[in-house]
């Protein structure tokens, strides 16, 4: 890959590569000799070509030096993104036998030598020679694993291009311009680097929140984005409050978890200029193994088609009882994944990899866990998942390895985690335990929070006497009660409710109603109680409708807990408003 960047380097050196949004730019030609620099640091420091090198660094133009870097020392790399739990950052930089990691940050849970990419500036600025080898590892992602402990998957080089290399759901080139926003530690960042720097384009590099989707819109619109990558729910978000934002993007990409009917409706009629895209694809395969972009005849379709393979990938849809490839439309069937896209597997995990990876043909298939349809045009249909395994915010997560960080704590005996949808209609986590002793949602959360990523915190904490099983033992799930028949754990903060004054109870009694809790306590924030955009987006909604008082996300946002976001709504209440009993607890 990096070669391919240096040969876009020679044809056009003076060309911008990058540009931080609320910073300078660099050219190709300044982006390769920076990434040379570290490069040779990172040879002289004893990194040699197989080795692997930890990232923890930002977004920012230091992270894409870094990766490129990394790539022309002949090594490979492994995102440990700040702000990941201890725990998990611990097991990503120890499991890899990393050679080094690269930051500026203090780095304590592991003995790995560091190196400082910003000293580097005394080593030759001209491109290193090391062999190319397809086989060689490019990078391995951690996603979540169902042995309770994060998987790292070896993704080699021969895996990337195809996924925007000889595509027809979009193209790329000089004119193209890309925005970095995504989790590092999500392949949808792939995205935004490679294709953009690989055929000439330009990146954009979002400074601000990732967490707001309107934030990203408006940087998107700012810099004139003509190809951007959205997780659902953030699309759902714009979509709903100013799909117009992105009246400039010409290919809006899409994907990571169900897309619902009505929110790519409105974009088709509002963005008539813009190609919408449904994305799938697992990390095993390296970002996107299927695409469709969508038109107005997929709105009479049960569900928007995840398409058709793109690039190199190929797909089959394997009878899970039978083993025989499925072809009729209508039939389920699991979706399998071979050709060049393929890892090498699980880094120190041969039986989960045996089970995943399977000999098909004259070569593998990934078996990716995802029961699919075709339809009578030959479009993929995704039904639902085979496994414990679900989509939450584009994340992947195994239910299993919550209920095992859960049952860690000293006063849970057993646990089981499933999904519901929230008053929005998106999915949540709700735990269900048995306990030893009395315990708070707040209790919970802080035991977990070393260990998993708030995207993998259960919203709901709902005690019970004992799990239901099958005849042979294990959790039923489907037996379980639905959440609103069992009272949730208290939130261990003081009661919102209780605060002096109606405008409390008021807005109390709205954050209740968006999120679907029973309570909301003066300390709790709006994302820990299970947010997310959308949901955001409803209750500044409700709030301006019962309150007459005007409010943006980013003011959601910076209120740490549901006190500071009282007082900035106080603070913007109509003079002269008056709120009773009564109308406090009209909902």
């Amino acid at each position: 890959m990096h070669e391919v960047f240096e040969r876009r380097v020679r044809e056009h050196p003076d060309r911008v590569a990058l540009t931080e949004a609320d910073g300078g730019s660099l050219t190709y030609g300044q982006l390769n000799a920076a990434a040379n620099r570290l490069a040779h640091a990172l040879n002289a420091h004893g990194v040699k070509p197989g080795d692997l090198v930890g990232l923890h660094l930002a977004h920012g133009a230091s992270y894409v030096i870094a990766l490129l870097a990394v790539l022309k020392a002949g090594a490979g790399y492994v995102p440990l993104e700040p702000g990941l739990p201890s725990a998990r950052l611990t097991l990503m930089a120890t499991e890899p036998d990393l050679a080094v990691i690269l930051t500026t940050q203090p780095w304590t849970l592991t003995a790995t030598p560091l190196l400082d990419p910003t000293s580097v500036a005394a080593h030759p600025d001209t491109n290193p020679v090391h062999p190319a080898d397809p086989e060689r590892v490019f990078y391995i992602p951690y996603t979540s694993g169902s042995t309770g402990q994060p998987k790292g998957t070896l993704v080699p080089h021969r895996a990337i291009p195809g996924f925007f290399t000889n595509v027809s759901y979009a193209t790329w080139g000089s004119e193209a311009v890309t925005l970095l926003h995504s989790a590092l530690s999500w392949d949808g960042n792939l995205v935004e680097i490679l294709p953009p720097l690989l055929t000439g384009g330009r990146i954009i590099i979002h400074t601000g929140s990732n967490r707001d989707p309107l934030s990203v819109a408006e940087t998107a619109q700012a810099h004139q984005v003509t190809h951007l990558f959205l997780p659902t729910v953030a699309f759902n978000t714009i979509i709903t409050t100013n799909p117009h934002l992105l009246t400039n993007v010409r290919y809006l990409m899409f994907g990571g978890e169900a897309v619902t009917v009505r929110h790519v409706q409105t974009a088709l009629t509002e963005l008539p200029g813009t190609r919408l895209i449904h994305c799938y694809g697992p990390s095993e395969c390296t970002v996107f193994a299927t695409a469709h972009p969508v038109t107005h005849a997929d709105l009479d379709r049960p569900t928007i088609p995840i398409g058709t393979p793109i690039g190199d990938r190929a797909v089959h849809l394997i009878d899970v009882e039978t083993g025989q490839t499925v072809t009729e439309p209508g039939q389920a069937g699991e979706v399998c994944i071979s050709g060049p896209s393929l890892a090498h597997g699980y880094l120190n995990r041969p039986t989960l990899t045996a089970t995943a990876f399977r000999p098909y043909a004259n070569g593998r298939l990934y078996r990716t866990g995802d029961l699919a349809t075709y339809t009578p045009d030959g479009l993929l249909l995704f039904q639902r998942r085979t496994d414990t395994q679900h989509k939450i915010r584009g994340y992947r997560i195994e239910l299993t390895e919550i209920e095992n960080v859960l049952t860690t704590h000293p006063h849970i005996t057993h646990a089981a985690v499933t999904t519901h949808p929230d008053p929005t209609g998106t999915l949540r986590l709700t735990a269900y335990l048995t306990t030893t002793e009395d315990l708070t949602a707040a209790d919970i959360r802080t035991h977990l929070q070393p260990h998993l990523p708030d995207y993998m915190i259960p919203t709901t904490y709902l005690p019970i006497a004992q799990l239901p099983t099958t005849h042979n033992g294990k959790t039923d799930r489907a037996a379980l009660p639905p959440p609103h028949t069992l009272t949730p754990l208290p939130t261990g903060q003081e009661a919102a409710e209780e605060e002096t004054g109606p405008l409390h109870r008021t807005i109390a009694g709205i954050w209740r109603e968006v999120l679907g809790v029973p309570a909301v306590g003066s300390a709790d924030n709006f994302f820990t109680l299970g947010g997310h955009s959308l949901a955001a987006v409803r209750l500044l909604f409700l709030v301006r409708d019962r309150l007459k008082v005007e409010l943006t996300l980013r003011d959601l946002y910076e209120a740490d807990d549901f006190a500071a976001f009282v007082t900035r709504v106080g603070e913007r209440l109509p003079a002269g408003t008056e709120l009773t009993a009564e109308s406090a607890d009209e909902r």
